[in-house]
C-alpha cells in the first residue's frame, strides 16, 4: 500500500493539536480569573481573541473530517498520483493559512479566500479519487 497521502493527513492532525494547545493557552487565564472570582460566571462570553481561536479549533473538526475520509479511501485504494498528493498538501497549507487568519485577526473576506482555496484543493483531491474509482483503478 502506498502511503504518500498519509503525510498530509498526519500534518493536519498535528496542526489541529497545535490549535488545541493555542485554545488551552488562551483559556487558562480566564479559568484562573474565574477561580479567583474576577470573572462573573463560566457562562460569560469569551473575549474575541479567545473566541477566534476556539472557533477555528472547532472548524478543524468540520470540513477536514471529510478530507480525512477521502485520504483513507485514496490510500486504501492505492491512489498516490502527484496530483492527489499535491492537492492534499495544498489543502493542509490552505487550512493552516485559514487557521492563522481566523485566530489572529479574523478578517472574514481573507478567511473566506483561504477556505475557498482549501475547498478547491479538497475537490481536486476528491476528483482524483473519484476519477481513479470511475476508471476502475482503485484496488
Amino acid at each position: 500500500m502506498d502511503k504518500a497521502l498519509l503525510g498530509p493527513g498526519l500534518a493536519l492532525v498535528l496542526w489541529t493539536g497545535v490549535m488545541w494547545a493555542w485554545v488551552l493557552k488562551s483559556r487558562l487565564p480566564l479559568l484562573r480569573a474565574l477561580r479567583a472570582g474576577r470573572v462573573p460566571s463560566a457562562g460569560a462570553a469569551f473575549p474575541p481573541e479567545v473566541a477566534r481561536v476556539s472557533n477555528n479549533y472547532n472548524h478543524l473538526h468540520e470540513q477536514p473530517t471529510v478530507f480525512y475520509a477521502v485520504l483513507a479511501f485514496a490510500t486504501l485504494g492505492g491512489l498516490s498520483s502527484p496530483l492527489a498528493v499535491g492537492a492534499a498538501w495544498a489543502y493542509v497549507a490552505f487550512r493552516i493559512g485559514h487557521s492563522l487568519e481566523q485566530a489572529r485577526q479574523d478578517r472574514i473576506p481573507r478567511r473566506f479566500q483561504w477556505f475557498l482555496m482549501a475547498s478547491v484543493a479538497h475537490f481536486v483531491l476528491l476528483g482524483a479519487v473519484l476519477g481513479k474509482w470511475w476508471l476502475g483503478g482503485l484496488n
